[in-house]
């Protein structure tokens, strides 16, 4: 597909704006999901993208992958833990938080609109940007160890707001909030979830 000049340079503009944005909501928004960790007294264990891949290796052809693959913030989760020793205990937490900048992108909402395949970004129907937040405790004092209960876990259901038991000797409760609500004051969320940590 052919592109006048006039068009081109206002694609690379708009480009080089979108990719200074993404980099500033990053810097505020990242800080955010340490933040509601550590107070809730939760260290950092790892992220992911939940519906992309990492972006590929050196010596793949970017070409060759979703060009999803690299804004793999985008839809992503963020794991920290509070745990103590090699066996989990009660007292145990696991935090989820999972950003989507558009949740359309999930996978469910895709397949709820017959997207097959890499979804075109401009015509992927504009979805709602959220926070889903995970809370996981062990029931009791098993004798695996949190990343063993974790491991086996299954996402509890949003929007129940009550425990659920989402493997052997593992409850966890989900909550979905506006991305908005969440730039705007965190404390929010903080202060919900301490209700099922503390």
């Amino acid at each position: 597909m052919e592109i006048i000049k006039e068009n081109a340079e206002q694609l690379v503009e708009q480009l080089q704006h979108a990719h200074r944005i993404s980099v500033a909501f990053y810097r505020r928004f990242l800080p955010i999901l340490d933040d509601i960790a550590n107070q809730l007294g939760c260290q950092f264990v790892s992220w992911n993208p939940l519906e992309t891949n990492m972006g590929c290796r050196s010596s793949t052809r970017p070409s060759n992958k979703w060009a999803w693959d690299f804004v793999p913030l985008f839809a992503s989760r963020h794991i920290y833990w509070r745990t103590e020793g090699k066996i989990a205990r009660h007292q145990d937490i696991g935090l989820s938080l999972c950003l989507y900048i558009d949740d359309s992108f999930s996978s469910e909402k895709r397949e709820q609109n017959k997207i097959k395949g890499q979804p075109d970004a401009v015509t992927l129907p504009m979805g709602n940007a959220v926070l889903q937040t995970y809370v996981f405790r062990p029931t009791k004092n098993p004798k695996k160890s949190f990343a063993d209960l974790w491991d086996e876990s299954d996402d509890p259901e949003l929007g129940l707001e009550e425990m659920q038991e989402v493997c052997s000797n593992m409850q966890a409760i989900a909550f979905e909030w506006k991305l908005a609500d969440v730039l705007h004051n965190h404390q929010q969320v903080i202060d919900k979830l301490k209700l099922y940590i503390e």
